[in-house]
């Protein structure tokens, strides 16, 4: 949101609005804003689930969808813990009981303020809090995500692996999975714990019971499949840039690459001493900057932004040509346009235009005949009827296939020796 100058911009816009008569007067400003920014906590408004409310740290701004109740000051953890309990069984969802929570139904809720009790309930919602960010952190959606849980498992139980230059993913997963679990568990005591003391502050017992189950706690708990492929997502994230393993959270987030890191290069040999001015090249190895000055990379990630998903690199080099469905030459690019074989090749790149005139402009190889019908193919060279020197008793004989004339330069053509 826009609020640069408490908000210039935005205000500024309404009141075009409303002087073009396409607002009224009631809705060409920003009401409550005194309340902006400050702490609360909030709930969705409309939802197929249980009630449940959130905190929301100075920052943020409340809007209808996002109800919020504001100016709590040190009773704010103690209503939340409040609101959250099994309680709102008997209130919030039994005076508004459709998909809508409406204010009336928040406000309308029976606020009982046990001063003894205010000590140990604070404690226990901010320790919940803690537990759900920790969760919440663990993921890319986040704004506070650090690393993947299956690569920082590793900086925490660092003792428990036997090497840690060769660890085992099950292991990291392992402990993962314990961490969830762990969490888990120690959420659904606090919340149990909430709901008995609210409950005895209500005089509830006989309707209520403090037991939570499993699916209301919200917390996630580890899953192989989501697991794995956010690991995935986070390895292409460090692949380009995005993420790094010798830095915590967000790295680049679309500024250019060069901005944080930087590729290492060598002289070239015969250039002179180390450090001497000349050529140099390229040697592959990267370095990220830091208040420190420089460090290098534990993993170098990929400028152009591209992920090699093959053997070897030949995307970039070389150059494949067809005709018909079958490969007719390949070779690197740098070969392939210096001496192009293929009769149909040749044609291709005499169309490239040059900034050539006059008589050394190369003349263009037109390709005559008609295109061979795709369906019931002959036996046979699929361009000899468009090539300009069959070989009669050659070409007819079988389509030719794909062989090496010279290192790396491949064709298919009986013409071609």
């Amino acid at each position: 949101m826009d609020w640069e100058e408490d908000g210039k911009n935005i205000n500024a816009f309404k009141q075009e609005r409303l002087m073009r008569g396409e607002i009224e007067k009631k809705n060409s400003e920003c009401w409550n804003r005194d309340y902006y920014f400050m702490e609360s906590i909030s709930w969705s408004k409309v939802s197929s689930g249980r009630f449940a409310v959130r905190y929301y740290e100075p920052g943020f701004i409340f809007d209808v969808a996002g109800c919020s109740i504001l100016g709590l000051g040190e009773n704010l953890y103690y209503v939340m813990g409040m609101l959250n309990s099994e309680l709102r069984n008997v209130y919030v969802e039994s005076l508004s009981p459709t998909l809508n929570f409406e204010t009336g139904a928040i406000k309308a809720f029976p606020v009982i303020i046990k001063q003894n009790k205010k000590e140990i309930i604070t404690k226990i919602v901010k320790e919940c809090i803690k537990l759900e960010e920790e969760d919440w952190n663990s993921f890319e959606t986040s704004w506070d995500f650090k690393c993947h849980p299956l690569i920082s498992v590793i900086a925490q139980n660092r003792v428990l692996f036997d090497d840690t230059t060769d660890i085992d993913l099950a292991e990291c997963y392992t402990y993962w999975e314990n961490e969830c679990n762990e969490r888990f568990n120690q959420l659904k005591v606090k919340e149990e714990e909430l709901n008995r003391i609210f409950i005895d502050i209500y005089g509830l017992q006989d309707e209520l019971t403090p037991k939570v189950e499993d699916k209301d706690v919200t917390v996630r708990k580890a899953d192989l499949q989501r697991d794995i492929k956010s690991l995935i997502s986070y390895a292409v994230g460090c692949m380009f840039g995005r993420y790094s393993l010798n830095e915590e959270g967000l790295v680049l987030a679309g500024q250019p690459f060069e901005s944080h890191f930087f590729e290492a290069s060598a002289p070239v040999c015969g250039t002179g001493f180390a450090g001497a001015l000349g050529a140099s090249d390229l040697i592959g190895e990267f370095y990220y900057k830091t208040d420190d000055g420089v460090k290098k990379c534990t993993y170098n990630p990929d400028k152009d932004n591209i992920i090699p998903i093959c053997d070897e690199e030949y995307f970039s080099d070389d150059i494949a040509v067809m005709y018909m469905g079958t490969m007719v030459e390949k070779a690197p690019a740098n070969l392939l346009f210096k001496n192009p074989l293929h009769p149909y090749t040749k044609a291709l790149l005499s169309a490239i235009p040059l900034p050539i005139v006059g008589k050394d402009k190369p003349k263009r190889q037109v390709i005559k005949g008609e295109i061979t019908a795709p369906i019931n193919l002959p036996d046979a060279c699929r361009f000899m009827k468009r090539c300009d020197c069959p070989v009669a008793g050659v070409c007819d004989k079988g389509n030719p296939v794909l062989r090496e004339v010279e290192p790396q330069h491949f064709v298919a053509c009986s013409c071609v020796k």
